[in-house]
């Protein structure tokens, strides 16, 4: 049999704790009586969605400004547009 695609792994709750993202969920889900697994699971799908979306609009506002910088580049616009787009550009490529 093929091995199994996990989506969940333990978590460092003390580091999500951190940002108060665990306490949070935790409380959340208790106030608003999320207790069984379908109700959740229901929420997580949802969230998916919703970040799937946000994903997507981010990858074409990428592509928009990659455009632009491109452009602005070959005009011979000044760096003071040209060099905040590249720094968002390098920040979402990981680049330092």
């Amino acid at each position: 049999m093929g091995e199994v695609k996990r989506y969940y792994e333990e978590r460092d709750i003390v580091q999500l704790d951190i940002l108060d993202y665990y306490v949070r969920h935790v409380s959340a889900m208790t106030s608003e009586g999320l207790y069984r697994k379908y109700a959740i699971a229901a929420e997580l799908g949802y969230r998916d969605s919703v970040i799937d979306a946000l994903r997507a609009e981010n990858a074409e506002l990428v592509a928009l400004l990659e455009k632009v910088a491109h452009e602005l580049q070959h005009i011979d616009y000044t760096n003071e547009l040209v060099e905040p787009i590249n720094m968002v550009l390098a920040k979402h490529r990981g680049e330092k």
